[in-house]
């Protein structure tokens, strides 16, 4: 939830990073299994390939984010590979994930909700706030302001950006249009 962080697409290998964050300190490398249930031999396995593979790159951090949280035998597993490795390992399980999850819930509601179906409902929403008299300028922008929240609490890749008057098509998709402006797509 980094804004520096960058996605690494794993066609044709990813060498052991989904993602990575390169700071003053150096790179930081992020592996993320989809695994549920226990870590079995096999996904041991993997996570080791993966770190090996990501060590070749020299990282000042690896962190592994599965939807686990480690029993003790898994827990002493895991530090045992601490002992091969000269820089700091973290296992990110399913309690890190929920915490993360909770400070960010635009992002749960985006991947885990039905958040298309949300966004149907905001024209509505929309044409609602119209049906209301505006009294004055900062009527209207407090209105804007609500309809941007909610559409950035629905889409987190959605960058509102009302203007008065009519949609420019060049910088926005004439289908996010409202009557009161527009907001720019792709974010």
């Amino acid at each position: 939830m980094h804004p520096q962080l960058l996605r690494v697409d794993g066609s044709g290998g990813d060498g052991g990073r989904d993602a990575q964050l390169t700071d003053p300190d150096g790179l930081h490398v992020f592996e993320m299994k989809s695994f549920t249930g226990r870590m079995t031999k096999g996904r041991r396995d993997k996570v080791e390939k993966s770190l090996g593979r990501a060590a070749l790159l020299n990282p000042v951090s690896w962190d592994v984010i599965v939807p686990i949280d480690l029993n003790p035998t898994e827990e002493k597993w895991f530090s045992g590979l601490q002992q091969r490795f000269s820089f700091p390992l973290s296992w990110r399980g399913a309690t890190w994930i929920k915490a993360r999850l909770a400070e960010h819930p635009a992002v749960r509601r985006f991947y885990f909700a039905d958040h298309h179906a949300e966004l149907g409902h905001l024209p509505q929403e929309i044409a609602r706030s119209h049906i209301s008299p505006i009294d004055t300028a900062a009527d209207t922008a407090a209105r804007l302001r609500q309809l941007c929240d909610r559409l950035a609490e629905l889409d987190p890749r959605a960058s509102p950006a009302w203007r008065t008057g009519r949609c420019c098509a060049a910088r926005a998709r004439p289908d996010r249009c409202a009557p009161a402006g527009c907001y720019r797509w792709p974010p």
